[in-house]
């Protein structure tokens, strides 16, 4: 669901962007698996074209309520995960569509399970080249 911003907070979230530098993209907050749908569901919503810039969707929060996590559009068009302590911005994120929260989650278990079934697969392989003799 869309939430219309007013023009104080879509200033203080432009600032806040203009001012700041985002976190690394490398440390992406621990969303909760319980907000996986909510978050693809925004992702994708946010990233259509029809999606008015300014839109601020959040989709998620932590720590009963005192942490939560949204998508902005910002007045030129780029996507950012925002993050809030107590309705006070508290950093802000790139994310593109490979953040594991965005996937689904039957495409992500198969990733994992083929990554170890690789893993277990290059451990059997080296196993079977050694000589037990």
């Amino acid at each position: 669901m869309s939430r219309f911003l007013s023009e104080t907070n879509i200033e203080l979230l432009e600032n806040f962007i203009a001012t700041n530098e985002p976190y690394s993209s490398d440390l992406l907050p621990a969303i909760s698996e319980c907000y996986r749908n909510d978050a693809i569901n925004d992702w994708n919503t946010i990233n259509d074209a029809d999606t008015p810039v300014t839109t601020y969707l959040q989709f998620a929060s932590a720590a009963l309520g005192m942490t939560s996590y949204a998508f902005y559009k910002t007045k030129d068009g780029r996507i950012f995960l925002i993050s809030a302590w107590c309705s006070e911005l508290s950093c802000y994120y790139h994310v593109n569509s490979t953040w594991h929260i965005l996937i689904p989650y039957y495409q992500f278990v198969q990733k994992q399970n083929d990554a170890l079934l690789y893993s277990n697969d290059k451990t059997i392989e080296d196993s079977e080249t050694c000589s037990s003799s």
